[in-house]
């Protein structure tokens, strides 16, 4: 038996040497006794939880084997990879019994993958359409400085003209995109965490409002946002001032 189950019927005692019977329909199994405690597996995939369960050598219940095709676990060593096992595995089943066929074989990794194709998949398009809108904005930011810097040719020049240095006009234009980003993340971030409880049944083991996970976002799009500033500040540092004084 496995963990969930001692702890559902057993909480706080030691089950082994206890015993339970199992029903198939009105038929009434032999009791069996608790000879080992399993760990809990994910058998029906990761968003199922826990179930209780029991495991019982094969010749107790040879009626099981009607139900399903057999199979054959390998345990390989943390050192060996299962793929380089897999010949070796289907030569001793023929030696064993050569009309037996062997098919389907996979690691347990892939086994566990297959629960969540569904999700990844979404969550790979998400991610894409999520790319794209981060280059999106980037273009924005960039083509909305780069208009302003173009509208403010004068303005420049008459500061550098009147003493400022490449480093305050650089100061100037970056901090007004910094400006411009921080409220679009704050905003964004605040209709995330309203949105991102939508998202619950696409993720597994991180929580939709995941701290890390947003901080991870922000310094990203900041950090491309000022990137996309810093482009227009600097040209507009490299202004000459008299250039920029007959700029109309």
């Amino acid at each position: 038996m496995n963990e969930e189950l001692a702890r559902m019927y057993w909480p706080n005692q030691d089950p082994l040497g206890k015993q339970l019977r199992l029903e198939n329909g009105p038929t009434k199994l032999p009791w069996l006794s608790i000879v080992g405690i399993a760990g809990n597996v994910l058998s029906q995939g990761p968003e199922a939880g826990f179930h209780p369960e029991i495991y019982v050598p094969y010749n107790q219940f040879p009626w099981v084997m009607n139900f399903r095709r057999l199979e054959l676990v390998v345990r390989t060593a943390p050192s060996v990879q299962p793929e380089s096992i897999a010949h070796s595995v289907v030569q001793e089943i023929h030696r064993a019994d050569k009309d037996q066929p062997a098919a389907n074989i996979r690691t347990m990794e892939d086994i566990a993958s297959e629960t969540r194709t569904g999700e990844r998949m979404v969550m790979a398009l998400l991610g894409g359409f999520a790319g794209l809108a981060m280059i999106l904005s980037a273009m924005g930011i960039y083509s909305v400085l780069s208009y302003a810097v173009a509208q403010r040719t004068r303005e420049i020049g008459v500061r550098m003209a009147l003493g400022a240095q490449q480093a305050d006009v650089l100061r100037l234009v970056v901090s007004g995109g910094a400006r411009l980003t921080i409220l679009g993340m704050t905003i964004g971030i605040a209709i995330a965490l309203l949105l991102t409880r939508l998202m619950t049944d696409l993720l597994y083991g991180v929580r939709a409002t995941d701290p890390a996970t947003f901080c991870l976002v922000a310094i990203i799009l900041g950090g491309t946002s000022l990137a996309a500033c810093y482009l227009p500040a600097q040209r507009a540092a490299r202004v000459d001032p008299m250039v920029a004084l007959r700029h109309e």
